[in-house]
Protein backbone atom coordinates (compact mmCIF):
# COMPACT_ATOMS: atom_id res chain seq x y z
CA UNK A 1 0.00 0.00 0.00
CA UNK A 2 1.63 3.27 -1.27
CA UNK A 3 0.86 6.99 0.55
CA UNK A 4 -0.69 9.41 -1.38
CA UNK A 5 1.93 12.56 -1.83
CA UNK A 6 1.34 15.61 0.10
CA UNK A 7 1.24 18.87 -1.36
CA UNK A 8 2.23 21.92 0.58
CA UNK A 9 1.23 25.08 -0.60
CA UNK A 10 1.92 28.51 0.87
CA UNK A 11 -0.99 31.12 2.02
CA UNK A 12 1.50 33.46 2.71
CA UNK A 13 2.64 36.75 0.78
CA UNK A 14 6.37 36.01 0.97
CA UNK A 15 7.98 33.11 0.56
CA UNK A 16 8.66 30.32 3.24
CA UNK A 17 12.21 29.36 3.56
CA UNK A 18 12.82 26.34 5.40
CA UNK A 19 15.97 25.37 6.64
CA UNK A 20 16.26 21.90 7.38
CA UNK A 21 19.25 19.87 9.83
CA UNK A 22 21.32 18.91 6.93
CA UNK A 23 21.80 22.64 6.31
CA UNK A 24 19.43 22.58 3.06
CA UNK A 25 16.96 25.59 2.45
CA UNK A 26 13.16 24.34 1.11
CA UNK A 27 11.83 27.46 -0.56
CA UNK A 28 7.65 27.13 -0.48
CA UNK A 29 6.64 29.91 -3.06
CA UNK A 30 4.10 32.93 -2.12
CA UNK A 31 0.69 32.17 -3.30
CA UNK A 32 -1.84 34.47 -5.51
CA UNK A 33 -4.36 33.51 -2.76
CA UNK A 34 -3.54 34.67 0.77
CA UNK A 35 -5.20 33.52 4.22
CA UNK A 36 -5.46 36.48 6.02
CA UNK A 37 -7.71 37.81 8.93
CA UNK A 38 -8.39 41.34 9.40
CA UNK A 39 -8.37 42.30 13.58
CA UNK A 40 -8.35 44.78 16.54
CA UNK A 41 -7.26 45.17 19.62
CA UNK A 42 -9.57 45.85 22.34
CA UNK A 43 -9.43 48.33 25.34
CA UNK A 44 -10.40 45.78 28.65
CA UNK A 45 -9.45 48.27 31.01
CA UNK A 46 -6.84 45.69 32.29
CA UNK A 47 -3.08 46.22 33.53
CA UNK A 48 -0.72 44.81 35.01
CA UNK A 49 2.08 47.11 36.54
CA UNK A 50 0.89 49.38 34.28
CA UNK A 51 1.39 47.63 30.74
CA UNK A 52 -2.17 47.47 29.39
CA UNK A 53 -4.02 44.20 28.69
CA UNK A 54 -5.80 44.26 25.48
CA UNK A 55 -8.22 41.45 24.15
CA UNK A 56 -7.50 40.61 20.38
CA UNK A 57 -10.59 40.81 18.14
CA UNK A 58 -11.05 39.22 14.91
CA UNK A 59 -12.89 40.80 12.31
CA UNK A 60 -13.40 38.63 9.53
CA UNK A 61 -11.39 35.66 7.81
CA UNK A 62 -9.89 35.80 4.48
CA UNK A 63 -9.25 32.82 1.89
CA UNK A 64 -9.61 30.25 4.16
CA UNK A 65 -8.90 27.16 2.26
CA UNK A 66 -11.13 23.85 2.31
CA UNK A 67 -9.51 20.91 3.24
CA UNK A 68 -8.07 19.42 0.16
CA UNK A 69 -7.30 15.65 0.57
CA UNK A 70 -3.05 15.60 0.31
CA UNK A 71 -2.69 19.80 0.85
CA UNK A 72 -1.34 21.00 3.78
CA UNK A 73 -1.62 24.65 3.59
CA UNK A 74 1.49 27.44 5.27
CA UNK A 75 -0.45 30.06 6.97
CA UNK A 76 0.40 33.00 9.65
CA UNK A 77 0.57 31.76 12.96
CA UNK A 78 -2.27 34.08 14.31
CA UNK A 79 -4.64 32.67 11.35
CA UNK A 80 -3.58 28.86 12.51
CA UNK A 81 -3.82 29.89 16.14
CA UNK A 82 -7.57 30.53 15.47
CA UNK A 83 -8.14 27.40 13.81
CA UNK A 84 -6.66 24.58 16.08
CA UNK A 85 -8.74 21.58 14.96
CA UNK A 86 -7.32 22.02 11.06
CA UNK A 87 -4.97 19.18 10.90
CA UNK A 88 -3.74 20.65 7.24
CA UNK A 89 -3.31 24.12 8.30
CA UNK A 90 0.67 24.57 9.46
CA UNK A 91 2.68 27.81 10.23
CA UNK A 92 6.03 28.01 10.19
CA UNK A 93 7.87 28.15 13.71
CA UNK A 94 11.26 28.81 15.04
CA UNK A 95 11.84 31.78 12.96
CA UNK A 96 15.83 32.44 12.37
CA UNK A 97 16.95 35.88 12.17
CA UNK A 98 20.17 37.48 11.96
CA UNK A 99 19.77 41.52 13.31
CA UNK A 100 16.55 42.29 11.78
CA UNK A 101 16.95 39.82 8.88
CA UNK A 102 14.52 36.75 9.08
CA UNK A 103 17.07 33.95 7.75
CA UNK A 104 14.29 31.43 7.43
CA UNK A 105 11.96 28.61 10.17
CA UNK A 106 13.30 25.45 11.30
CA UNK A 107 9.95 23.58 10.34
CA UNK A 108 6.56 24.41 10.33
CA UNK A 109 3.74 23.43 13.19
CA UNK A 110 0.24 22.70 14.09
CA UNK A 111 -1.79 22.80 17.46
CA UNK A 112 -2.42 18.74 17.23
Amino acid sequence: MSKKPIKIESRLRHTAKILTEDGQEILIPPSDIVTGMDFEYKEIGKTVEGIPIKELVVKKFHNIPEPKEGTIYVVTSMVKNHFPDREDLVALYNIQRAGNTVIGALGVRTTL
